[in-house]
This record gives C-alpha cells, structure tokens and sequence, in this order.
C-alpha cells in the first residue's frame, strides 16, 4: 500500500476505534504506530543502497521501482517493524513497562499489518514479505542455492531509481 492509502486507513482506524481508548493520546499512538510502522522501509532502502543516498524522494522512487517488480523472481520484503519479534518486544513492552501505552501501539502496528496482507493477497504475492527475521534469512539463503540473488534486485532497482 502507498502512504496516502495507509494514512487514510489509520484515520479511519483511530477514529473507529476511539470510544474503546481511555485517552486521546492513545488514538494518537493507534494513528501514529499504524502509520510509523512503515519507517523500517527507510531504513531498509539505506540497508540496501549501502548508505549511498538518503534521499527520501529517491527512496520513494525506489519503492516504486520494487512495486512495479513484484513478480520477479528475486524479490524477497524484509521489513523489521513487520515481524514478529518486533511484535513480541512491543508485546513484551506492553506486559511489563505500560500498558496504556503499548496497547495502542501494537494494536495500531497489527492494523497495519491487516491492510498490508490484504494488499499482499489482493496482488497475488501474499509470500513476498517475510514475517520473522530468521524466515528471512533461511528463505535468502534457499533463493541464493537457487541462483536468484535478493541483493541484485535491490541493487537494480537502486540504479533505476537514480535514472
């Protein structure tokens, strides 16, 4: 999903959801979350270029480049706010350090997650994305014994969003 689309998704979550939160901040943090999620996207674009362009609008371009790809072969999502083991940490957060605060986050994060595997499916690549950080790893390496390589199709499409 785009931004636009994932913010208007998390408006219309915080506001469905507002009469179940104690506070107006936690409307907040279900909006927020629901939408801060997707910064892993930034750090997974600097990851991959090498911390060769921090562009935000290059990064957008680039993201573009991975949409219009989605069928290749090689393409393999890894977004770390995205996984489980961040949902546990949060989880644990949750347990131990605030509720009222966590709960909004990860519901807000969940929510998220909701809209992105519908888009997912919707595009016929439910798959694309791994859910853990070890998934990720073992699916590289079997993609790798394959011959298809992760990084080279990110590579490529770095070098066309600097066209």
């Amino acid at each position: 999903m785009r931004l636009k689309s994932h913010i208007i998704a998390g408006l219309v979550g915080a506001a469905a959801t507002a009469p179940f939160w104690q506070n107006p901040y936690q409307v907040a943090l279900f909006f927020t979350s629901s939408i801060l999620i997707d910064a892993d996207h930034y750090l997974d674009y600097i990851w991959r270029n090498r911390g060769k362009n921090w562009s935000p609008k290059r990064m957008f371009k680039y993201y573009d480049h991975v949409s219009e790809n989605k069928y290749d072969q090689r393409k393999l999502g890894f977004s770390i706010m995205h996984t489980v083991e961040i949902f546990l940490l949060i989880y644990l957060l949750m347990l131990y350090v605030s509720f009222d605060f966590f709960l909004p986050v990860i519901a807000g994060m969940a929510y998220h997650i909701i809209f992105d595997v519908v888009s997912m499916t919707y595009d016929k690549i439910p798959f694309v994305r791994p859910f853990s950080i070890a998934e990720y790893h073992f699916r590289k390496k079997q993609m790798h014994l394959k011959g298809k390589s992760v990084d080279d199709f990110y590579k490529d499409m770095f070098d066309k969003s600097g066209e």
